[in-house]
């Protein structure tokens, strides 16, 4: 996720007046950089005032059986916030997103914004 991608996410989130929301990445180097220059987009926009009710790291393994959201979406799921915005490598949406269905934190009412890897892959 670069610069415009980040803009991108942040000008989304202004257009649905979406200001309370969650922050979820990878611990990679990809979902870090993301996660620093959404933070810093955010807190810098003057033409709305955003709130990060929650912000998360899920550890990224190379293998897939080994991947466990569980405590980073307890963390979203206490947080109330029902607009969450993902950035991951592709290979992790799919397991992510059984796991968030699971604990409930799918349909109606909640919206997940994602970055592009996600959704290229």
């Amino acid at each position: 996720c670069d610069e415009f991608e980040a803009r991108a996410i942040v000008d989304l989130l202004k257009h649905y007046r979406w200001q309370d929301l969650s922050l979820v990445a990878s611990d990679t180097n990809y979902g870090t950089n993301a996660m620093n220059a959404l933070q810093n987009l955010l807190t810098l926009e003057k033409a709305m005032k955003f709130s990060i009710t929650s912000s998360a790291f899920f550890r990224a393994s190379s293998h897939l059986d080994q991947l466990n959201f569980i405590s980073t979406l307890e963390i979203l799921k206490l947080s109330l916030s029902r607009v969450m915005v993902l950035v991951c490598e592709g290979k992790c949406a799919k397991p992510f997103f059984k796991s968030a269905n699971k604990l409930g934190l799918m349909g109606p009412g909640y919206v997940w914004v994602v970055s592009d890897a996600i959704t290229a892959n």
